[in-house]
Formats: structure tokens, sequence, C-alpha cells
């Protein structure tokens, strides 16, 4: 899914926003009973991805303190609950159909484990788009992001991470630029995992609809004068002006130009 060249700012959150909902329904599903306990099978498996990347003969810049971050954090996953998971939730597994649905793919890497687990590719959404992925997460949590969270994705992505550059090895060294850029971008998101908040977050925008369309205000504001003009089919509230462009329907399409105070 090409968000960013095709969409709006107000439209890349607000696809983000669905995600997030869509993700949440995802995970009313519990995990069996029988499930192993999180806290040892995520130990597990950050052990082995640190031992691989230190055999690694290919080191990012700082890769330490990636390192450092996990084992800082390990308490983290202590009774963490347990649900079923897309596996590979992220902005590559979307698509928006004509009608502007959004809709998830490919389930074929699905499991089980901690729904906060599931956000660790939300590294490719934020490279893309990081409104959507802003509106991913504020989506998901009802705009109140709980800080235990923003500390537990940053050591999840710490762990993707580290198991990236190895990865690539096999693919070539595009591959292994491409995974080297990325960790750089991370760390720099993350103040080299200082500061569990990344710096491609953003809160969100005050959000109005006018006809099932969304756009962005910086208060509440009356629209219902609008009706007079039409169904509203788009709404254009990027304008350099300051203005909010409506286009409606009643006759033949016009704009009306409000000033978005």
């Amino acid at each position: 899914m090409e968000l960013a060249a095709s969409y709006s700012d107000t439209e890349q959150y607000v696809y983000g926003l669905e995600a997030g909902r869509i993700l949440r329904k995802i995970h009313s599903i519990p995990a069996p009973a029988t499930q192993e306990d999180w806290e040892i099978r995520f130990n597990r498996k950050m052990d082995y991805k640190i031992k691989k990347y230190v055999e690694c003969p290919i080191k990012y810049e700082n890769g330490q303190a990636f390192i450092d971050y996990i084992n800082e954090n390990r308490h983290l996953l202590k009774n963490r609950p347990q649900v079923y998971q897309h596996g590979d939730y992220h902005i590559g597994n979307m698509m928006i159909d004509r009608g502007g649905q959004l809709h998830v793919i490919d389930f074929n890497r699905n499991d089980y484990g901690d729904p906060w687990e599931e956000f660790n590719r939300i590294v490719w959404c934020a490279q893309k788009a990081p409104l959507f992925a802003s509106g991913m997460v504020n989506g998901y949590f009802d705009d109140n992001v709980p800080m235990e969270f923003w500390r537990l994705l940053a050591l999840y992505i710490s762990s993707n991470t580290l198991s990236s550059v190895y990865w690539a090895i096999p693919f070539g060294q595009d591959e292994v630029n491409t995974m080297l850029n990325q960790a750089k971008e991370v760390l720099s998101w993350y103040d080299n995992m200082r500061n569990p908040v990344p710096t491609w977050y953003f809160k969100g925008y005050y959000l109005q609809y006018i006809d099932g369309i969304p756009f962005k205000l910086k208060r509440t504001f009356d629209f219902s004068f609008m009706k007079e003009y039409g169904t509203v089919f788009k709404v254009y509230d990027d304008q350099d002006s300051g203005n909010i462009c409506f286009g409606t329907e009643k006759d033949e399409k016009i704009d009306v130009r409000i000033h978005n105070y």
C-alpha cells in the first residue's frame, strides 16, 4: 500500500487509525491455555538473536545499544498476555479498495504471542508513512497510549533489528545495506535507545467528519450550513492558505473555502 504519494496527511492518519482498530479486533482472540509462558519463550528468542548477531561478521554502528536495551528491560516480559497474532502486520500487507476501505491480507504467518509484540514491524510503516504509523498506535489504544507500551515496543524492535542484518546476508549486499540503514534510522528515532518514544510518533489531529469524510481542524466547528451545497465528496485540508476546501456534489462540483482558524 503506497500511502505517502497517493493520500493526504489526514487520510494517511485516518487509515492508520483504522489499521489500529482492526488489529485490536484481531487481538481479541485469546491464545490457547497451553501456550508456553511468554517471558520464557521470548527471552529464549532474544538470547538466540543476540548470539547470532555477536557471531555475525557485519555489525551495526552502535549496535550494542540494542543489546544493552534488551538486557536492561527483560523484566517487562513478565506476566504479558498472549493472543492471536496476524504475524506480519505492516503497511505492505494492507490494501485499499476502490471504495476506500482498508483490508488486511497475508495471514500466513499467524501465531500467538504478546499483542504489543505485533507492533514490531511498525518500523516499515514509520519509514514510509509516519502519520499512518502514529494513527495505528492511537487507533489501537483509543488515543491513550501507555508508556509501558513504548518501553516494550522498543524492546521488541531492538530484538527484531538485531536479527535483520544476519538474516539479510544470504539475499545480497543491497538487502544488507537496507538493514544497516534501517538500524541507523531506528537508533536515531530512539536516541540510541535512550528514549522509548520514537521521534516519528505524532499524538494526532483533532478530526471532524462531514458526510463521512474526515478532515483536521484546530477546534470543533459547526458545518451544518454545508448541507445546502450538497453532499461532500472530498475535503482538502492541507492548503498553504490555511483554508479548507470542500468538493461538493449538487448539480455540479463546487468548492467552498473556509479558513482553518
